[in-house]
């Protein structure tokens, strides 16, 4: 093509564009001649007084300039052997335009990198894991490599147990998205974390584990990790330790498991108490146990169940309501970890216990046999027999089976030949019939109980406190055990069944004697000793249950201690490796910005919460930052992976804007360019605006400030499309028409905005254009640049984009790369600006 570019038009005609080659900008040039007194070359020496005076760059030395006019001589002739120590203009223009050798902004480590890491912004992920949306994309350790290698130092990951609950899976709770392993994302991290930084990876685990896999996931980052695996002194310390100290390691934060099960033990020990108290007010009353459903028990006990799933979401990232198949609720999470006693207790005395019980207390309903083998399958299909809700979830098998007597009392209150209850029966029918039928009832139940094996080892005296035995007829098991059982019976006990199970007879033998000896005395009463009685066996029965149950929770009470300690005994490992401590607001904003002196902590916001309390306590949320770490994660409602203004959060001194890598748009364009700052490690030093602690001091970020400094910036022009695109890119008949649009984002007071004009068909644009920006807060303003080819006809071309920290900008002519919308760097397109500070 020569120096022409030759467009078809309709197929059999060509247009001719020539291509312009302006030369260097008339700046570039002066500066040139000035340096060198008018000569035609520029040595080392000379070089070194331009790169010093004019561009700013204070730490070069001679030996520095040498050895970087020799890198611009080999790369210009590079062809051919080039002995000569000095530049030519074309020479010095050509070093002007390496973005590497001339950048905008330092490209090295150059803060203070010993404060505590509070003191830092600090490039920071959101659902690392995902390639896509938040509802249905894959989860992958992809995203988490890219991420890394981009420079990101927080890296988040969303723990859940797998369906058959012995692995851990990383993904998206509650949504559609296909699961990662554990291993595998840790295995990433470990060989990705420190190719772009040296400087520490905070992984943030969002917790929706049992106790069993907490200590798993412990076990798997200390054998994956090794020592890179940061181990926190133990105790609480009011102090973050600094990037410097923390180079090369990897720091685990998320919200302690202690705080769960102490809110759980609360929370189970609330619903012990009211199971008592239903108890006790009956006894006073005198009412059946079978009576009316207490509404402020069940009531109550649904707010506990919401209390209980609050206590699974570590960091609240608004996960999507939606069921996911094969995934485990909160609720059920809660389920499983507390409701062991009960599925021991079952294992323990025996499956089928609760009917036992009933029929000793004569309380409640009986079930037919065939039901009982239902009994030793999980909690959960124990619940459902009994009319049970999640409400009932943590308590033991004895405190759900009181909780169904009264629930199911309103549910069954048809009498049954079966089931129908004393109270029920004595307002239908003469007492003394009444109390006939019932023995008759009990017997027929009895009769076929017998032929069930797997009651056989239940121990009833395990539940009669051992000071009534002996007191009441009806309790007393041992002075029972002389009756004979029935030839029907023992024939039923020899049986194959009752020979393969693996149950025990004795106790079976017993309560068979017990029920016989008790019908027959029942017969043999005088109908006026029966009705004289009647109206205390309901009463003493009443208290008996309560002494038993309070009897029996005693007992319960140590083995849950005893298993709570088993937790947190296999968590202290787990609890060990946080060096992070997080949390969630509670008890309103106002008191969750409230600075604790002997501690330190981090705590997570919904960007709507963060945006409210920014409204209403500024200040107070700038001085929180200062000793504490905020985590600030994008609403739920975002499921495309879009992000919000990262702004936001920094004005107020948010360490942790968590943000979406996997997808582009403006805001993550901010976000990109602001960590590429201080030579893209991923920490940045929040500036000494947001650190002072003065009661009259602190950083308001809605106050109007006074302007500080105005940034002047020069666009020359650009370079690199026609190497990195095709040449009907932009346009079919024509070359571009580029224009460059430039914003300044930071504090409200400071946005601005302005556009150059449009150089029409020139693939090197010249604009040779100059605009002020005044400042009031310029330690938080962004210059964001943008590219654009001009259509007539349709909306303009994207032709690159970049995003620069106003306080990282290098005075003098520098060369500045452009980046595509996903923030990856185009090969060779770039501008050459010229920035001032007046």
């Amino acid at each position: 093509m020569g120096s022409y570019n030759y467009y078809k038009m309709f197929g059999c005609f060509n247009r001719k564009f020539k291509m312009n080659d302006n030369g260097p900008p008339l700046d570039v040039t002066e500066a040139f001649s000035a340096y060198t007194e008018d000569k035609s070359q520029m040595s080392a020496d000379q070089l070194l007084r331009f790169l010093v005076d004019f561009q700013g760059d204070t730490g070069y030395t001679l030996s520095m300039t040498q050895d970087l006019l020799h890198q611009v001589l080999q790369r210009r002739h590079h062809l051919t052997k080039y002995t000569r120590n000095n530049l030519m203009l074309d020479d010095f223009y050509f070093f002007l335009f390496q973005d590497d050798l001339n950048p905008p902004i330092n490209l090295e480590v150059h803060h203070n990198m010993t404060a505590p890491l509070q003191h830092y912004f600090i490039y920071t992920g959101h659902n690392s894991y995902l390639t896509g949306n938040q509802l249905s994309s894959d989860c992958s350790d992809i995203p988490i490599i890219n991420a890394l290698e981009r420079g990101v130092r927080g890296i988040e990951l969303d723990l859940w147990p797998n369906s058959a609950k012995d692995e851990v899976h990383v993904l998206h709770g509650r949504t559609l998205t296909t699961p990662v392993r554990l291993d595998k994302c840790f295995k990433s991290i470990k060989q990705h974390a420190f190719v772009k930084s040296s400087y520490p990876v905070i992984v943030t685990l969002e917790d929706h584990l049992t106790p069993s896999l907490r200590e798993k996931v412990a076990e798997m980052a200390i054998e994956i990790f090794g020592e890179l695996l940061y181990y926190p002194e133990p105790g609480v310390y009011d102090e973050f330790p600094s990037p410097r100290a923390l180079k090369h390691q990897i720091v685990l934060s998320t919200k302690p498991p202690k705080e769960y099960l102490d809110s759980a033990k609360e929370s189970l020990e609330f619903k012990k108490e009211k199971v008592k108290n239903v108890l006790k007010t009956k006894l006073i009353s005198g009412e059946d146990l079978l009576g009316k459903e207490t509404p402020a028990l069940t009531a109550e006990a649904e707010t506990d169940q919401g209390n209980l799933q609050n206590h699974t979401d570590q960091d609240g990232d608004d996960d999507v309501n939606n069921n996911r198949r094969g995934q485990t609720s909160n609720c059920e999470m809660d389920d499983e970890e507390h409701g062991s006693d009960s599925h021991k207790s079952s294992k323990e005395h025996g499956p089928g216990f609760k009917r036992l019980y009933a029929m000793q207390s004569a309380d409640l309903k009986v079930e037919p046999p065939n039901d009982v083998a239902e009994d030793c399958s999980t909690d959960t299909d124990l619940s459902s027999q009994l009319g049970e809700t999640d409400e009932h979830a943590g308590l033991s098998t004895l405190d759900t089976h009181l909780l169904s007597q009264i629930k199911d009392s309103d549910e069954h209150a048809a009498p049954s030949s079966m089931n129908t209850h004393l109270s029920t029966q004595l307002r239908e029918t003469d007492e003394l019939e009444s109390i006939d039928n019932q023995h008759s009832n009990q017997l027929e139940t009895l009769d076929k109980f017998s032929k069930d094996p797997s009651l056989e080892s239940c121990n009833l005296n395990q539940f009669v406190p051992p000071d009534e035995l002996g007191k009441d007829p009806s309790l007393d098991i041992q002075n029972s055990a002389q009756v004979k059982i029935s030839d029907e019976s023992a024939a039923d006990l020899n049986s194959e069944n009752s020979k393969s199970s693996p149950l025990g007879t004795p106790e079976y033998k017993r309560l068979l004697a017990l029920q016989t000896n008790n019908v027959k005395d029942a017969e043999d009463l005088d109908v006026s000793t029966n009705r004289s009685k009647t109206g205390t066996t309901e009463h003493k029965r009443l208290g008996s249950l309560l002494d038993t149950y309070e009897w029996k929770e005693g007992k319960e009470e140590a083995n849950e201690d005893e298993d709570v300690n088993k937790i947190q005994a296999k968590e202290s490992v787990y609890k060990s490796l946080i060096a992070i401590h997080a949390e969630k607001p509670k008890d309103g904003l106002r008191k969750t910005f409230l600075v604790e002196a002997d501690k330190v902590r981090r705590l997570s916001l919904s960007e709507q919460e963060l945006e409210r309390a920014a409204e209403s306590y500024g200040t107070d949320i700038v001085r929180f930052t200062q000793k504490n770490l905020v985590r600030v994660y994008p609403k739920g409602t975002r499921v495309n992976s879009s992000n919000f203004e990262p702004l936001q959060g920094w004005m107020v001194g948010a360490q942790m804007v968590a943000f979406n890598m996997q997808g582009y748009g403006k805001s993550l364009w901010l976000m990109h360019g602001m960590f590429r700052g201080n030579g893209g490690c991923g920490y940045i030093k929040k500036p000494e605006i947001l650190m002072k602690k003065a009661p009259h001091e602190v950083f308001d970020p809605r106050a109007t400030l006074p302007e500080k400094k105005t940034l002047k910036v020069k666009v020359y022009m650009g370079d690199g499309w026609r190497l990195d695109f095709s040449h009907t890119h932009f346009d079919t008949y024509s070359p571009p028409d580029f224009y460059t649009k430039m914003y300044i984002v930071g504090a409200p007071a400071d946005f601005a905005k302005t556009r150059t004009k449009i150089i029409e068909d020139d693939w090197t644009p010249s604009w040779d254009e100059e605009f002020m920006f005044p400042l009031r807060v310029p330690e938080l303003a962004l210059l964001r640049i943008e590219v654009r080819e001009y259509d007539i006809s349709d909306r303009d071309d994207f032709g690159g984009q970049t995003c620069l920290p106003v306080s990282e900008l290098r005075p003098g002519i520098r060369a500045v790369p452009l980046y595509d919308k996903k923030g990856e760097k185009y090969r060779s397109v770039r501008l050459l600006m010229r920035f001032q500070f007046v």
